[in-house]
């Protein structure tokens, strides 16, 4: 039996999507729930049916936990030295708190270093070339340079060995994270020591820089307890702070990019690449003032795009996932038990390709959410949104644990879409590298080469 168990255990790195496709289409649609086994993290997984996510979201946090069943894939203890990141997430209330309603604020900065960075990685036109470059790493580089600017000010954002070194902590924080820690540290440090002066040093009435670092500063000095507050200066915490940030900010909107572009290289019939120019060319023509919020929230084709490329690809086949804290477990609604320490979760590859759900699933449509944006129910209308969650679009998650950074996410994604767009030609010589499902994550084909040339 043991023997049996480890077999499957381990078949499960590469067959779990398959086992969690099968058991949606004999179980799920049954509105029961199942079990998948999983070498990668639990000995199993429970499966539960979309009839079910309203229950999942609603339980509570000391029966079905989101913190701790994150934890068991983020080793917070051992990845970044810290269990203070999830069992009291500072970081998580602070980027709900500003970044929601801050875009406007950073959109020019923000701006800025995306033409920059796009100069570097895909050329400036001076002269004008045609260039191969590797997809996944050039995208990368884009958006971590990008967030740079909102979590540690355009300084470190423009510092070529800071970036290289938390690319490198957030590709591979697993891996070696002792010696990439030191490189980020290195940098950090020496402005986490800067900011902590000055902020004991400043005036009422005087300027602080807007950024995450130093929203986390401010919230960490208004702790009330003067135990807490000592605890939550310490520099140490807060490069944990802001590293756990970038872990999950950056590698998933990259992802989300990179599938965004691939998708125009497997389907270049549709010429999506041309569908956003087009329209991001005809929202700047109207004056002269360059991006702002405004204009980047009327990029509705580009939205509908990304967030079709986010159904239909996605990052991952068990999400919204909770564990178990009650200490005797817990019933579900048709009289299942589950016991203390089962990780539940929802099957959102499958979900997203119900044909159920989604009319014709199986086939991409860029425009899909954009029709239905445009449709007379002003419910379905706001369901369209990509950053709208909802019980059949579980990509940001859903409910009170849905995304706090998924506002400054889509906002990234569409702006970068429309910039290269803007900017560049692009040409396929073959067709990207496909992605490939380990475990319940789906990994980018990152050998994946095109070619760019700067437009006239």
């Amino acid at each position: 039996m043991a023997l049996s168990q480890a077999v499957t255990s381990r078949a499960s790195v590469f067959k779990s999507k398959t086992w969690i496709d099968t058991g949606y289409r004999l179980h799920s649609r049954e509105n029961k729930p199942f079990m998948v086994s999983s070498l990668l993290e639990e000995p199993s997984l429970v499966v539960l049916p979309p009839s079910m996510t309203t229950e999942l979201i609603l339980a509570k946090e000391t029966d079905l936990s989101f913190w701790h069943a994150l934890d068991d894939i983020v080793f917070s203890e051992h990845a970044f030295y810290s269990t203070r990141i999830l069992s009291l997430p500072l970081q998580t209330t602070i980027i709900r708190r500003h970044l929601a309603s801050g875009a406007q604020r950073f959109m020019p900065a923000v701006v800025r270093q995306l033409r920059n960075t796009l100069d570097r990685e895909w050329g400036s036109g001076k002269p004008k070339q045609w260039r191969s470059v590797n997809l996944f790493n050039s995208l990368l580089n884009v958006v971590n340079n990008m967030v740079s600017v909102v979590f540690v000010g355009t300084d470190l954002a423009n510092d070529q060995d800071f970036q290289t070194s938390i690319t490198k902590h957030t590709e591979q924080v697993f891996l070696t994270m002792s010696v990439l820690r030191m490189e980020v540290e290195s940098k950090l440090m020496p402005l986490i020591m800067e900011r902590l002066k000055n902020s004991s040093e400043l005036k009422a009435g005087q300027d602080k820089p807007d950024d995450l670092l130093q929203w986390l500063i401010d919230c960490q000095t208004s702790l009330k307890d003067p135990a807490e507050r000592a605890i939550e200066l310490e520099p140490s915490l807060i490069v944990t702070r802001v590293l756990m940030s970038y872990f999950v900010s950056v590698f998933l909107v990259n992802v989300a990019l990179f599938n965004a572009v691939s998708i125009m290289g497997r389907l270049p019939e549709a010429d999506y690449w041309s569908e956003i120019y087009t329209e991001a060319r005809k929202i700047l023509d109207v004056d002269e003032h360059g991006w702002t919020k405004e204009k980047v929230d009327k990029l509705w084709k580009t939205e509908s795009f990304v967030k079709e490329t986010m159904r239909f690809v996605g990052d991952a086949c068990f999400e919204m996932r909770r564990k178990v804290m009650a200490p005797t477990g817990i019933n579900l609604s048709d009289g299942t038990h589950l016991p203390f320490g089962t990780t539940v979760g929802l099957p959102s590859n499958a979900i997203h390709n119900d044909d159920r759900f989604y009319p014709q699933a199986t086939s991409f449509d860029g425009l899909r959410f954009l029709k239905l944006r445009e449709s007379d129910d002003g419910n379905t209308a706001r369901g369209s949104l990509l950053t709208a969650t909802s019980n059949t679009f579980l990509q940001f998650g859903h409910g009170r644990h849905g995304c706090p950074g998924r506002f400054l996410a889509a906002d990234i994604l569409k702006l970068i879409l429309a910039e290269m767009t803007l900017r560049y030609e692009i040409k396929w010589d073959e067709k990207p590298e496909e992605s490939s499902w380990f475990g319940n994550s789906l990994l980018p084909g990152q050998n994946t080469v095109v070619s760019v040339c700067p437009r006239d």
